[in-house]
């Protein structure tokens, strides 16, 4: 059947979309690309947390399906509101690239006292100044391609982000963070697609064809978590789901206080990361997690209590 898939036009998420459309055509569909700018991509500038919305790089992709103009829409799993909008759902979930944040160029072991490094998220600046409270968080965004360019060119003197991401962009020389100082946000290195739920069901059938079911639990399992705790797509709650060698599931959570001067973390092993939700949320409300999530919910900036700072005789 033909299908057509909608998508950003930046170099990663055409990427994301090309590796769907090669899954489709391998059940002999008819694929093609439709591509779109969202909210995020139009405001390269703004921090993501201080946007305001929800679905910043989502929205105008899903909106091609609703106006007829795709089938379905690919999507990187962290940039989807756990609640869609109207009548979309999440279909298929491929196998899942590695989840873990990365370090490029420069590692954080060797990285000098009181460098710059360039992160784009809230979670990653917290954890980085629990782990290295010496080093100057700079704020970076755009796409990925143009913040390496941007720290390679002097921005900064290393850049935090999805391994994921550097990996599908064929690049080199980064080094992978550990998953327990810095856990990865839900749904992260994973690759969605969403149709509307009122789709044919031939169309769902060779959507749900390619779906990789391990990685759909296990991301399913962080989604709902971060869901039941209030957390949304911008939080810095890190939230990672992974299958270890005897069978078991194990989830970790984790988030700083405004400060990043406090962190909880937590680690959970059971028969299936599903069934654990109810009691990993329990544990991290027991901890005192809740109340770092809604002291971050009570910032007008929250930005600002991580220090803005300038690098490179550039304006953050």
């Amino acid at each position: 059947m033909k299908i057509r898939l909608a998508t950003r036009g930046s170099k990663l998420a055409l990427l994301q979309a090309k590796e769907v459309a090669a899954e489709l055509r391998k059940l002999g569909n008819r694929v093609e690309l439709e591509t779109v700018k969202s909210r995020g991509d139009q405001d390269p500038n703004t921090p993501l947390e201080r946007m305001g919305v929800k679905g910043i790089f989502e929205k105008e992709v899903d909106r091609l399906i609703l106006d007829g103009s795709a089938e379905a829409a690919v999507h990187s799993l962290k940039d989807i509101p756990y609640e869609l909008e109207r009548e979309l759902e999440v279909v298929s979930v491929l196998r899942r690239a590695p989840a873990f944040d990365a370090i490029l160029p420069v590692s954080l072991e060797n990285i000098e006292y009181g460098a710059t490094v360039a992160v784009g998220s809230l979670r990653r600046r917290s954890f980085l100044k629990v782990v290295r409270p010496d080093l100057v968080p700079a704020h970076i965004r755009g796409n990925m391609d143009t913040r390496v360019r941007k720290v390679l060119g002097g921005y900064a003197r290393s850049l935090i982000g999805a391994e994921a991401a550097f990996q599908r962009l064929g690049l080199h020389g980064w080094h992978r963070l550990s998953a327990k100082m810095f856990v990865p946000s839900p749904g992260q290195g994973a690759i969605a697609v969403t149709c509307s739920g009122s789709a044919p069901s031939e169309l769902k059938s060779q959507l749900m064809r390619i779906c990789h079911r391990p990685t759909f639990k296990a991301t399913l399992a962080e989604r709902r978590i971060a869901h039941e705790i209030g957390a949304g797509c911008t939080s810095p709650l890190g939230v990672y789901s992974d299958w270890m060698a005897n069978g078991r599931a194990r989830v970790r959570v984790s988030v700083t206080d405004p400060t990043a001067s406090k962190k909880v973390y937590i680690e959970k092993k059971g028969a299936s990361p599903i069934e654990m939700v109810p009691s990993v949320v329990e544990s991290f409300v027991t901890v005192g997690g809740l109340d770092f999530i809604r002291a971050w919910q009570r910032l007008d900036n929250p930005e600002v209590s991580m220090s803005d700072h300038t690098a490179g005789g550039h304006p953050l």
